[in-house]
């Protein structure tokens, strides 16, 4: 029977500036994920059923590029890639979602502070009213938008 640490834990991939990327278990609370990307955590969807934790001052702090996203933007810093279970929580990554991410992240990227600078993404939409912006922002019909395939 398994003892209550264990239910806690999760498979992830950690991929870190500068190296391949590497399965770990960890443990599945707010202060395990801090400490693995080094500061404030911030979601960023990856599709459907893979999202991944980025520190979200990476790039305010200058931490060292890492990898790019399909969208030009570059990740700064560790990130760590999990499973979401359907309910928003997260789980521990598939054997084909490893292998597709470790496949996808194999090779280091090098990135110069301007570059990540430079690669900062941006979504920019104006709205007429603030009527139209409140039911955008309460619309669900956008969620798609933010998700970004790597």
């Amino acid at each position: 029977m398994e003892n209550e640490t264990d239910l806690k834990k999760f498979r992830v991939l950690v991929v870190e500036p500068e190296k391949p990327p590497y399965v770990a278990e960890i443990e599945n609370d707010l202060r395990s994920l801090q400490e693995i990307v080094g500061g404030n955590i911030q979601y960023v969807g990856l599709d459907r059923d893979t999202f991944f934790y980025c520190n979200e001052e990476g790039k305010l702090l200058g931490l060292p590029g890492n990898r790019k996203l399909d969208n030009g933007d570059i990740v700064a810093g560790t990130f760590i890639i999990c499973r979401d279970d359907g309910t928003g929580e997260e789980a521990s990554l598939t054997d084909e979602q490893i292998e597709k991410y470790m496949r996808r992240f194999r090779e280091p990227e090098l990135y110069t502070v301007q570059e990540v600078e430079d690669a900062s993404y941006v979504s920019v939409k104006s709205y007429n009213s603030s009527d139209d912006f409140l039911k955008a922002l309460f619309n669900d019909e956008d969620e798609d938008e933010d998700e970004m395939e790597l």
